[in-house]
């Protein structure tokens, strides 16, 4: 099984795919509500990219960054119980494993 994961630090994304990148189960898509100090710091181009996407209307009813993980988590280990066996794919996987 394949994990594509992407988080833009306040959304985070998953699908799980077979050998073939179809997709199996659900997915998670989730919004990250982050602390104030990180909103009150936003670069303006980055506040404008939010706000065209819409995930800054989002923000209040997003869930924590714990709540996240463990929601991403509980959706890869459905599907690879075994923990460091599921291969991760993506545009930011590189990134993503410096966290």
């Amino acid at each position: 099984m394949l994990d594509g994961v992407c988080a833009r630090g306040m959304q985070a994304a998953k699908l799980m795919t077979d050998a073939e990148l179809n997709i199996v189960g659900d997915g998670v898509d989730v919004v990250i509500k982050p602390p104030q100090e990180a909103l009150d710091q936003m670069p303006q181009v980055v506040r404008e990219m939010h706000t065209s996407s819409g995930l800054l209307d989002e923000l209040p009813h997003g869930i924590t960054m714990a709540e996240a993980e463990e929601r991403l988590l509980a959706a890869v280990r459905e599907f690879v119980p075994e923990p460091r066996k599921a291969p991760l794919c993506g545009n930011s996987i590189a990134t993503d494993r410096g966290f």
